[in-house]
C-alpha cells in the first residue's frame, strides 16, 4: 500500500515506543538535548498520512543538516537502496570507544553525535 494512503494510528503508543528508543540510543551523546524535541513535535503531531509523517522528518533533517534543499517530493518517501557515502566514512559515535564505528546508522546518529557539524562531516565524506 503506498505511503500516502497509510493513516498513523494516533493512540500515542507507537510515538512513545519510538521517543524512548531515541532516548535509550542517544541520550547521551552530546547534541540529542538540541535536537530531540524538534524530532518528538513531529512524531507528536498529527499527520494525515505515513508519508506526510515521513516527509515532515525529511525536512526537519535537511533543516538540521543546514541543506540548501528547499523542495523534498514524494519520491523521497520511496525505498532507496545503495549507499553514496564511501566505505572508509566514519565519525565520532557515543559508544565507539567500545563497539567501534557502527556502520550504516541513520542520519540521526550523526546529528546527535555532532550537532552543527554533522553537514560538514557527510559534505566532506560525498566529495571525496
Amino acid at each position: 500500500m503506498p505511503l500516502d494512503r497509510v493513516q498513523p494510528l494516533y493512540n500515542g503508543k507507537w510515538q512513545r515506543e519510538h521517543m524512548h528508543a531515541l532516548q535509550t540510543a542517544y541520550g547521551r551523546t552530546p547534541y540529542f538535548q538540541y535536537y530531540a524535541d524538534g524530532l518528538f513535535d513531529i512524531l507528536n503531531a498529527e499527520h494525515e498520512s505515513l508519508a506526510s509523517l515521513n516527509l515532515s522528518l525529511i525536512r526537519a533533517m535537511l533543516k538540521n543538516f543546514r541543506t540548501n534543499v528547499n523542495e523534498v517530493s514524494d519520491a523521497a518517501t520511496r525505498p532507496f537502496s545503495g549507499n553514496a557515502l564511501p566505505d572508509d566514512f566514519t565519525y565520532r559515535q557515543v559508544f565507539g570507544d567500545r563497539t567501534g564505528f557502527v556502520k550504516d546508522c541513520s542520519g540521526v546518529d550523526l546529528l546527535f553525535n555532532h550537532g552543527p557539524d554533522a553537514s560538514a562531516i557527510l559534505n566532506k565524506a560525498l566529495l571525496a
